[in-house]
């Protein structure tokens, strides 16, 4: 209990209405300080466990460490000038600089192990229609604008440089070019990904399904000692890079006889001018394919059947055919055999490292606003 002494003037206009003596009065109340210093602990608790939730919040998003954090709170607490401070700040931004620097030197490396082709192209493994046979192919090139479509990756490569870290970088005294030349590195690093990546896409392609060729349809009515028959046929012919050898995929109906179909597997690799081969259907006909001509990226081959009716033998042919193939691209595709875990175990290094960049720049940004 507290005593207090409440002294009022008589003359008080707003008491008017009643006499109190001059000496004034004596009032006791209650006063539970026992219960207001608990109340004051308790709010030192909470502020205590509000300030350690921003400090994780902070962590969590920025990828500052609690450790740094309190750095920060101990320079401002000690009322440091703010060129100690900005220098603080340099060192962590050095140091993590230095990291990434690092990390992609490595990252860097590991890709070198992998020989990508000096040209790519742009392998539609859609499959030809019919009539057609396979044109020149584009070339591809593996850039900024297009590599996260390629790797999965969304490196932001192709975006220029925020102007909030650039604003960043020059209040915290560290120049803009040691972080982007670092990023330079970084992408270049992923572009190189990308084109591993590209390649072991198109390599999974080509050794499953093959490379479609060609997919031609042909149709004649030859005379047999006076009498004419309908023969036509089709021929789906493929390049399965992993055997280095053809597949044929034929059909053959002759007049009113059933459709025959045959699959004609590890044919030798249309590489070089070769006589003419020839494989029978069940009854009558035969496909006979022959290579005429070939040069760095293209061969020329002819497709037919042979008829045999009335003891007379009659051809039906597609005539020369142009196709485009690329040999050497197809050679260094080889390349990407068995590689399908070093290229997952290179993803996720470059996914790491990506997400440090992104985490640096939060980083950059947060030590910034603490120069305020």
């Amino acid at each position: 209990m507290v005593k207090l002494k409440w002294l009022v003037r008589a003359d008080a206009k707003y008491i008017g209405w009643f006499d109190i003596p001059n000496g004034g009065i004596t009032m006791t109340i209650p006063a539970p300080f026992g219960y207001l210093e608990h109340l004051d602990q308790f709010k030192e608790e909470k502020k205590q466990q509000a300030y350690n939730k921003i400090v994780k919040k902070i962590t969590e998003t920025t990828g500052i460490e609690k450790e740094q954090l309190e750095k920060i709170k101990n320079l401002a607490s000690m009322k440091m000038t703010k060129a100690d401070m900005q220098k603080k700040a340099q060192e962590i931004i050095t140091a993590k600089l230095k990291e990434m620097a690092e990390k992609t030197k490595f990252a860097k490396k590991y890709t070198a192990k992998i020989k990508v082709a000096k040209t790519l192209y742009n392998m539609n493994p859609k499959t030809l229609k019919v009539g057609s046979a396979r044109g020149k192919f584009n070339e591809f090139k593996v850039s900024f604008a297009n590599m996260d479509k390629i790797t999965k990756i969304k490196t932001l490569c192709n975006k220029q440089i925020p102007p909030r870290l650039a604003k960043a970088m020059k209040r915290i005294g560290v120049p803009l070019d040691h972080y982007a030349s670092k990023k330079t590195e970084l992408c270049n690093v992923l572009r190189k990904f990308g084109e591993i990546q590209k390649m072991y896409e198109d390599w999974k392609h080509v050794s499953k399904d093959g490379l479609h060729l060609a997919n031609e349809f042909r149709k004649n009515q030859p005379k047999f000692k006076g009498k004419r028959r309908t023969a036509q046929f089709g021929i789906e012919a493929r390049y399965m890079a992993e055997q280095k050898k053809m597949k044929l995929y034929s059909w053959y109906k002759f007049s009113s006889d059933g459709k025959q179909v045959q699959e004609i597997k590890n044919v030798a690799a249309f590489t070089k001018p070769a006589k003419k081969a020839c494989k029978s259907f069940k009854s009558r006909g035969k496909l006979c394919w022959e290579v005429l001509k070939r040069t760095k990226e293209t061969i020329t081959v002819k497709f037919d059947v042979e008829s045999r009716y009335r003891n007379r033998t009659k051809g039906t042919s597609t005539g020369p055919l142009e196709i485009n193939i690329p040999y050497a691209y197809m050679d260094k595709l080889a390349v990407m055999k068995g590689k399908a875990r070093k290229v997952l175990e290179m993803k996720k290094q470059l996914q790491s490292l990506v997400t440090m960049d992104a985490s640096f720049q939060e980083k950059i940004a947060a030590l910034s606003r603490s120069l305020h």
